[in-house]
């Protein structure tokens, strides 16, 4: 938990947020995803509030960028190829549904709170 309250304290460690809003396409694309990987039963249930964009600090993108091409050429040398791997080294998405009890997304704040009633 120490680590949880040290980043969302110093916000420059994980960038910031920025809510995605209805109409917008990348929106779209993200709710098309996160419901077709849901089961049947559970997407009928499940209502997408809210979706925000993290802007990671070039730092981590940096990381993320070498650690994807290092996946990429160890996939390259193996003897069964895997397409995935090769393309875009197995990136995968991740979503995180949560209950706010923050002002997160509301009149444009877009920093992480400190409240352990909060999700996020």
């Amino acid at each position: 938990m120490a680590d949880v309250a040290r980043v969302r304290q110093n916000n420059k460690t994980v960038g910031s947020l920025t809510e995605l809003v209805e109409g917008d396409s990348s929106r779209k694309i993200v709710e098309i995803i996160c419901r077709t990987s849901l089961l049947k039963s559970e997407s009928s249930c499940v209502r997408i509030e809210r979706v925000f964009k993290v802007h990671n600090t070039q730092r981590t993108l940096a990381r993320f960028e070498e650690y994807r091409e290092a996946v990429k050429l160890k996939a390259s040398k193996l003897a069964k190829k895997h397409p995935r791997c090769l393309a875009d080294g197995n990136e995968l998405l991740r979503f995180h549904g949560a209950t706010l009890a923050c002002a997160l997304g509301s009149a444009g704040a877009s920093s992480l709170c400190a409240s352990d009633k909060c999700g996020v």
